[in-house]
């Protein structure tokens, strides 16, 4: 398929999902911009009367947006694997200050509110940033819900100078287009980025090409000059209206989770930079359901009733009038009238007649009408009135307005759970990589402040080292190498990273990257699991008395658990040296060798003086 065959046949994003069951998701993704900028589909005014837009569904929207706020402190890692343990204090606080510097914060804040809205909030990685995707600059299959299954094409607006630095094919006719658009006073030029499948990228013969029948994931660019078109029929018949500018495999790419997909597949899959967060599911279409596409009926309809309202007031408030009138009489003519002041005068002749016309407003029935609508617009979302900051009704009692709180809670944590998936999965897709390929030592030496963190680094990647060279000297020996050998092996393995500097941190980075889907994983506001009921757990086990495992190792998971880094609080030698030296003291107390009173002049070295009678008596016997 051509590029101008995939943008005609999916552009309006037309979709059967059952029969009768039709959508236009080009005509959904405007109607939902054109709510949330509160303007009506056709011109509204009428006469000297403007309409009112009333954002009730914005207020809905904003509500939810509030209340479910994720915060950077919400993003949590802890290792899968316990042999990782070292590197989670790297890793995590190394993540959180790149995160800070680029305002991550932000731009989660924006996709929480895009996907809100809209339904579905598109993100796209360039550079090792990531940000939003205009949905209406996204032509896509509308029936296929994964990006990674049907790709995407995307139109971009850029400068000359910006294409030019490209370097791109094609130069000659780009230029041609970017003067033909200075002319009418637009100044940047129309890109599409056709995300793609294709296997025409390598020679035959070349490894990679045609690997086990699959499809490469590419990036064809072209310049879209659809708007543009040659006036003559002749030209227009020749006329092609995108020109490829340049042709790539994805640079994006993901480590397979399954060994055998590796063995078959190779390390890496190749990925599409986007990912989508989702509000509620639309089955049979990518675009889910968001406030403007749900909300919008109800918005119209408190529109109209509340404009009607404001209608009959000023026509109430002007007053309508019946004026009889002879064949002779002419003064209260109808413009006579409209321009009249509060409190003026008419001349009437003893044969006219003028009366007010009295307009039955009903105003009790439309409040009630038009708080049903903003109730329903509430009760579709799961907001309650408490939760949009209203005063609720005398009759509500106490416990109804709690059932109330909680039951919109309910609500905010499922969108802070969508939210938990996505992020989930764009960090496992690549942005977890991209963050470690950046970061560097010194980045890390101030993020870390205690060196004790490299200390534990460098442990583990000793005891890999080791691990790797014993296995390879049985290989090599038909046996394994001795204590004293290990050892002296180790303090070599010791030396050599201390010495190696920035290839020693390139390594840690490659280490981080390798095991990243295996050993660490995000979860906002600890949706992933239940950090109180799993340290409650933990502990319990850790004071059951017929346990015989570890109790350390539950102390380094509760830690973990708590965002605890526990080589921050492993005793230094010192301390294990002071600590042993006080539990002997202790035992020669409970032995009746030393008293209490003598402890401390022991401990400080106050020799034979500080011993009991019967010790300085063997001691003698000793010399």
């Amino acid at each position: 398929m051509k590029i101008a065959d995939y943008i005609a046949y999916y552009a309006d994003g037309q979709v059967e999902v059952s029969p009768g069951v039709t959508y236009n998701l080009t005509d959904i993704i405007n109607k939902s911009h054109r709510l949330l900028h509160a303007k009506f589909e056709t011109a509204a005014s009428e006469g000297d009367f403007d309409p009112i837009f009333y954002r009730i569904a914005w207020v809905v929207h904003r509500t939810i947006v509030m209340a479910s706020d994720i915060d950077l402190k919400d993003l949590n890692m802890y290792a899968m694997n316990p042999n990782a343990i070292p590197l989670i204090g790297l890793t995590k606080m190394g993540v959180r200050s790149h995160l800070l510097r680029t305002y991550f914060g932000k731009f989660v804040d924006k996709v929480l509110s895009e996907m809100s809205w809209f339904g579905t909030s598109i993100t796209k990685r360039v550079n090792g940033q990531v940000e939003t995707v205009d949905l209406r600059n996204i032509v896509r299959a509308p029936h296929i819900k994964d990006i990674q299954e049907s790709g995407l094409a995307e139109r971009q607006f850029l400068t000359y100078d910006e294409v030019r630095a490209k370097k791109w094919a094609n130069m000659d006719e780009v230029k041609e287009m970017f003067e033909l658009l200075e002319k009418d006073g637009e100044h940047l030029l129309p890109i599409i980025e056709w995300w793609t499948f294709d296997d025409e990228l390598y020679e035959e013969g070349h490894p990679e090409h045609k690997k086990l029948d699959r499809y490469h994931k590419v990036c064809k660019v072209y310049l879209d000059r659809s708007n543009n078109v040659p006036t003559t029929s002749k030209e227009a018949a020749e006329w092609d209206p995108f020109i490829e500018l340049d042709c790539f495999v994805t640079p994006e790419k993901k480590r397979r989770t399954s060994s055998k997909l590796r063995e078959k597949l190779g390390e890496y899959e190749e990925m599409f930079p986007y990912e989508q967060a989702d509000f509620f599911d639309a089955p049979g279409r990518w675009l889910s359901f968001g406030c403007g596409e749900l909300l919008s009926g109800l918005q119209e309809h408190y529109n109209e009733k509340n404009n009607l309202y404001r209608k009959k007031d000023i026509l109430d408030l002007r007053g309508i009038f019946v004026h009889k009138y002879t064949n002779s009489s002419n003064s209260l003519t109808q413009d006579y009238l409209d321009n009249l002041d509060t409190g003026a005068v008419l001349s009437m002749s003893t044969e006219e007649d003028f009366q007010r016309l009295v307009v039955d407003m009903k105003t009790s029935e439309f409040i009630a009408t038009t708080d049903k609508l903003y109730e329903l617009a509430r009760l579709i979302m799961g907001i309650s009135a408490q939760g949009t900051g209203e005063d609720l009704p005398s009759s509500v009692s106490a416990t109804a307005s709690v059932i109330n709180n909680q039951s919109q809670q309910t609500t905010y944590d499922f969108v802070r759970e969508r939210m938990h998936h996505y992020l989930v999965k764009l960090f496992m897709d690549g942005y977890f990589d991209d963050i470690i390929s950046e970061m560097t030592e010194e980045d890390l030496v101030v993020v870390l402040g205690d060196p004790r963190e490299f200390e534990e680094i460098d442990k583990y990647f000793i005891n890999n080292l080791v691990n790797h060279k014993v296995l390879q000297w049985k290989e090599d020996t038909g046996m394994y190498p001795t204590e004293e050998e290990v050892t002296a092996l180790k303090e070599k393995l010791a030396m050599d990273i201390k010495g190696h500097g920035n290839m020693r941190f390139a390594e840690l980075k490659k280490e981080l990257i390798g095991k990243a889907g295996y050993i660490i994983e995000f979860a906002v506001n600890n949706e992933g699991f239940d950090v109180g009921r799993k340290v409650q757990n933990l502990l319990q086990l850790k004071n059951d008395p017929s346990f015989t495992g570890s109790r350390e190792a539950i102390d380094a998971e509760i830690m973990q658990l708590m965002n605890m880094n526990p080589n921050m609080y492993r005793k230094t030698d010192a301390e294990k040296q002071a600590e042993a030296e006080a539990i002997r003291q202790q035992q020669m107390i409970d032995a009746g060798l030393l008293t209490p009173a003598n402890n401390a002049s022991a401990i400080t070295g106050g020799e034979m003086n500080s011993y009991t009678g019967e010790e300085q008596s063997m001691r003698a016997n000793r010399v």
